[in-house]
């Protein structure tokens, strides 16, 4: 189980330490303000700012109401003055000696399973950008794997369930967001209900017996939350799309223009990547800038048709990389996106070389490496291929 959970930690913490980065132009914010907590007699409330054109998201935090005392009860949250609670206790919480609490995620195991994934990037960093993140869009998609996005950047999560059942009653209904701020949890759902589930051990110093201590969600797609006294509480359902079927191991940035970008793979360290042509609906249409920066093991990887566009930096330093598909869609390929590819020595290109010098490229030293796809034996000398068993493979007679 802790292998499929692993794919959860290497998604989420490359959420985390992705979100909030984008390759676009700046430009000025057109913020709509929501309450999405509301604030209590002592606790603060929050205010979420989300720019109307491209997403981005602010907090604000707003201060306690204050007790309003009648004949020595708070009439806002049925607190006596006395210390007394006049509001009917919580039913007791699940008895927790049979669970194996080893199914739960830290956040610390979190970050390392994620640094084993490639993901180069200190714990500082990685809990500085987890603090104050929103998490969007989350679902299991028709195959059990989770999705979620957060701050425009989403992501197929993987397989992360585990055989899990708690039989005590949901906090909240279908999960609709999630929000870490300052160090505490709040989760929202569809009928704009938010609690707020405690501190979580990591983000901060002191911690208590209410400090959220792990995370799990079980096979019946319910988020579980562990604590640091053993017990644990069911926050809310997971939500289900059954007609997604897919299974996508990137990470995509969401565009103005409604499309994708591939922001990162999920997993740097592995050696042959594909990359799919749709994300949750939408086009794929670029490869963001260095994107796969230093992801040194790969080999090859196949860009579908629809890329438009590899921005700079896009392949830099991925000094195995032998070979790569590329679309005959492509229009433009930046500065430096195959800099410090040693081994490189084939660009297949699904075009012809009309369509190829029409692409607008500054990279050095590229043309050489280019092979025109060419699906029947060439009648001409040149560099060609055709695919073999779906494999790109260079026609043997050719003259290079």
């Amino acid at each position: 189980m802790k292998k499929l959970l692993g794919i959860l930690s290497c998604g989420i913490a490359a959420l985390i330490a992705l979100c909030g980065c984008t390759t676009e132009p700046q430009h000025v914010h057109d913020f709509l303000n929501y309450t999405i907590v509301e604030p209590s007699c002592e606790g603060r409330g929050v205010i979420e700012q989300t720019c109307a054109e491209c997403g981005q998201k602010n907090y604000i935090e707003t201060e306690p109401l204050g007790h309003n005392w009648q004949n020595g009860v708070c009439l806002r949250c049925g607190i006596s003055q006395n210390g007394d609670s006049e509001i009917e206790t919580p039913d007791e919480e699940p008895d927790t000696e049979t669970i194996d609490v080893a199914l739960f995620y830290s956040i610390d195991e979190i970050y390392e399973r994620s640094v084993a994934l490639g993901h180069a990037y200190t714990l500082a960093q990685f809990l500085s950008n987890l603090d104050n993140t929103t998490f969007t869009d989350l679902y299991i998609n028709g195959i059990g794997r989770l999705k979620a996005k957060a701050d425009g950047i989403s992501a197929d999560v993987g397989e992360v369930r585990v055989d899990l059942p708690i039989e005590a009653e949901a906090e909240l209904r279908t999960i609709l967001h999630v929000l870490v701020g300052d160090g505490e949890l709040f989760i929202s759902d569809t009928t704009g209900t938010t609690l707020s589930f405690g501190q979580i051990d990591g983000l901060q110093t002191q911690v208590g017996q209410n400090t959220i201590q792990g995370f799990a969600i079980n096979l019946q797609n319910e988020l579980l939350l562990l604590y640091r006294d053993g017990s644990i509480i069911k926050a809310g359902t997971i939500g289900t799309e059954s007609a997604d079927v897919t299974n996508e191991l990137m990470l995509y940035y969401i565009r103005r223009d409604g499309n994708c970008s591939v922001f990162s793979p999920l997993d740097r360290t592995a050696s042959q990547m594909t990359v799919a042509p749709t994300h949750l609906g939408r086009s794929v249409i670029a490869i963001a800038g260095a994107a796969f920066y230093g992801c040194r093991n790969l080999r090859s990887i196949a860009l579908p048709e629809g890329i438009q566009y590899v921005y700079a930096q896009a392949f830099e330093n991925c000094t195995a990389m032998e070979s790569i598909v590329m679309p005959a869609s492509l229009q433009e390929i930046g500065m430096s996106a195959f800099s410090g590819c040693d081994a490189l020595e084939k660009i297949f290109y699904c075009g012809n070389s009309a369509q190829w010098n029409s692409v607008s490229c500054v990279e050095d030293d590229i043309d050489s490496k280019v092979f025109f796809y060419s699906e029947t034996q060439p009648t001409e000398i040149g560099n060609f291929w055709h695919y073999v068993d779906g494999v790109p493979t260079a026609w043997s007679w050719q003259w290079v």
